[in-house]
């Protein structure tokens, strides 16, 4: 069996971040027993999902794969975003002891139990909200309204047959659990039609997307049956 790179990467990667997770959200701040038992427990469902993605969708009756997959992909985004705000976190502070070390700054005096747990507890409430803000504010971004970007590109020698001709580009769609095709297809309908509350009517880029239709069944009339 071959093996590629993110085929190793990537289940490598997650369980590592679960780990690190583990050990800044559960191990430094949470006391009970019971309490870091209960989040070692919630982090290995929600770990599930992404390396076993594959497995499932293929063991699963897709009405369960489905909401499974979402709340996989939604664990990864919130996971990702709070990971790195950590990561930040600490850089900060190997940093900030760094130029105490080349200042000569003398150092602290060790910081008691109570008062290493509050901080830390600090530091993991924060990185959660920069990171589920984050992570909220891309998921608003992605179901807003698309953002249409008008631009003429003068092309020299253009044949006079193209002259006018509008091309349209949608990029950034990850079409999926999300965003599924009936969302592709009222991207689509934005752009052809022009809809009012009393009438819809094609746009220039609708009718020229019609006449090229028309001229593609007058080509092949078997594509019109």
């Amino acid at each position: 069996m071959r093996w590629s790179f993110f085929s190793v990467f990537i289940p490598l990667s997650t369980l590592l971040g679960h780990v690190y997770l583990y050990r800044r959200l559960v191990r430094d701040t949470v006391e009970s027993r019971w309490g870091r038992a209960l989040a070692v427990a919630v982090l290995v469902l929600l770990s599930v999902p992404l390396l076993l993605r594959r497995s499932l969708q293929d063991v699963l009756p897709e009405a369960l794969a489905a909401p499974v997959a979402a709340v996989g992909y939604a664990w990864m985004g919130l996971a990702l975003f709070v990971v790195l705000a950590l990561l930040g976190a600490d850089l900060g502070r190997v940093l900030w002891r760094a130029g105490q070390r080349v200042a000569r700054v003398p150092e602290a005096p060790p910081v008691d139990e109570a008062r290493r747990r509050l901080l830390s507890r600090a530091v993991a409430g924060g990185a959660v909200l920069v990171g589920g803000g984050t992570a909220g504010y891309g998921a608003w971004r992605a179901f807003t309204e698309p953002e249409v970007t008008e631009k003429v590109l003068r092309i020299p020698r253009l044949p006079k047959a193209l002259e006018g001709l509008s091309l349209v580009q949608l990029t950034d769609i990850h079409v999926g659990v999300y965003l599924q095709r009936h969302f592709l297809e009222e991207l689509v309908r934005r752009r052809v039609l022009d809809r009012t509350s009393r009438s819809v009517a094609l746009t220039r880029e609708g009718e020229a997307l019609l006449a090229y239709a028309r001229r593609i069944l007058a080509l092949n009339p078997e594509a019109g049956a």
